[in-house]
């Protein structure tokens, strides 16, 4: 049997570019077969400046994950992931493996370079994908400075998929370097009604946890999802 996890998608309780709740969206995918979504809204600093406590930033963060899995009702496993954007950085990294407690308790998140926050990804057993590198206005980050790429992302036109796909495959014993491989992945992006969700990875097992999917992504026994959005 084969299993469908989104690894790339927003809710209106938290990101301001989603137009749909979690509610909805988790009935979206059911609907479509899914039986894991990694919600990433987007974070950073200031992002949520109606709240002034970092601290309240991150349960409401992680509160959206609850109404979407509260929504579910067993049907779908909810995992928080994050598309985080440092200060002075004009590009996303979608960020897998952390938790609430680790967010809440790391406010300097948002000041870190890329590169130095890889080395503390790599130290504290969190992966680090660079979200649609080749989306116009995007630049491909240093290979040696993220874990991977989505190298498909639905809601964009298929020629940056395209060169994305064809970029990692020029680079692909460079992004070996370490013994590690260098992880691919697929997204749907999904915000708003109108969007299909068809993004993502498939497996032979289902991924329930952040552990789960750490194992899967550093393994890389998955096949991306390409469905024309």
């Amino acid at each position: 049997m084969s299993y469908k996890t989104e690894l790339h998608c927003h809710t209106s309780e938290f990101s301001y570019c989603a137009g749909m709740s979690g509610v909805d969206k988790a009935k979206l995918y059911i609907e479509n077969g899914y039986s894991t979504v990694v919600l990433t809204n987007h974070i950073s600093a200031g992002y949520r400046s109606d709240i002034p406590e970092h601290r309240d930033v991150v349960r409401k963060y992680f509160e959206a994950a609850e109404v979407m899995r509260d929504a579910a009702n067993g049907k779908l496993n909810v995992i928080v992931g994050m598309e985080l954007c440092f200060k002075g950085d004009i590009d996303d990294y979608l960020i897998y493996g952390m938790d609430e407690e680790m967010l809440a308790g790391f406010p300097e998140i948002f000041d870190f370079s890329y590169k130095y926050f890889y080395q503390w990804a790599d130290e504290h057993d969190v992966i680090m994908i660079q979200a649609h590198p080749l989306r116009c206005g995007i630049i491909p980050r240093d290979p040696w400075y993220i874990h991977g790429a989505e190298l498909y992302n639905a809601s964009h036109d298929p020629f940056y998929n395209r060169i994305a796909e064809a970029w990692a495959d020029v680079y692909d014993n460079e992004f070996n370097h370490d013994g590690r491989r260098f992880i691919r992945t697929s997204g749907s992006d999904h915000h708003s009604d109108g969007q299909r969700a068809c993004g993502g990875i498939v497996t032979d097992f289902e991924i329930k946890n952040n552990a789960d999917l750490l194992s899967v992504l550093r393994s890389g026994e998955y096949e991306l999802l390409r469905e024309v959005n």
